[in-house]
């Protein structure tokens, strides 16, 4: 016997009900289309049913409670500020030292980079899409 698919309410995309819950299932397994259920039954079932309000109210300023500097704390570790920079990696460039590469190597009229070039053909490809040419000089590959 061949299973049925259904298709998900969130993302439209066809999928196969779980056999115990095939009358009640209404999304894929995908963890954001569970997410978005979750979220529009919980926006009606506030608007709906006072108790169920009044008690989310009431574990959230529980937990505010329980947690008073919870959001402080967040802002903090995840401010500019205080994240550390991460170091660029070995071959990673900037857009601008790219460009500044670029005028250098345009004096002399040459499109080649200053790094490996079967490495990093994205910067000659980006030094050729810059330059209006539709082919980059090493390989012959055409620029998108």
């Amino acid at each position: 016997m061949r299973k049925r698919r259904k298709r998900c309410v969130c993302c439209k995309d066809l999928y196969t009900p779980h056999s115990r819950t095939v009358k009640r299932q209404k999304t894929c397994k995908k963890a954001t289309c569970k997410r978005s259920l979750k979220t529009d039954w919980q926006k009606t079932v506030r608007s709906e049913d006072e108790d169920y309000r009044a008690n989310d109210v009431e574990n959230s300023r529980a937990w505010r409670a329980e947690y008073p500097n919870y959001n402080r704390e967040r802002r903090r570790k995840n401010s500019d500020e205080g994240v550390k920079s991460k170091k660029p990696k070995k071959n990673d460039e900037s857009k601008a030292s790219i460009k500044m590469s670029l005028t250098l190597n345009l004096e002399d009229g040459s499109c080649r980079g200053a790094l490996n070039r079967d490495e990093n053909h994205w910067e000659e490809a980006f030094r050729a899409r810059i330059m209006g040419k539709r082919r980059c000089a090493n390989k012959g590959k055409k620029v998108t």
